[in-house]
């Protein structure tokens, strides 16, 4: 488990994937995706023996 002080979207492109978060685990197949607020404790896992791919989108880094 892990933050970022980043919100993410995760959309799975291929495969499949378990996103755990604290107050439950979601698994997402290709074309799934789940958002995931700012601090948001999160781990994700690859349960299967297949390859699996997802596209991350969030906002820009702020410069510091």
């Amino acid at each position: 488990m892990s933050t970022t002080p980043l919100e993410k979207v995760y959309v799975v492109v291929e495969g499949e994937v378990t996103i755990v978060t604290e107050s439950g685990e979601a698994t997402l197949g290709p074309l799934d995706s789940i958002y995931l607020a700012p601090n948001e404790a999160r781990a994700i896992e690859n349960r299967t023996n297949k390859a699996a791919s997802m596209l991350v989108v969030m906002p820009p880094v702020p410069a510091s």
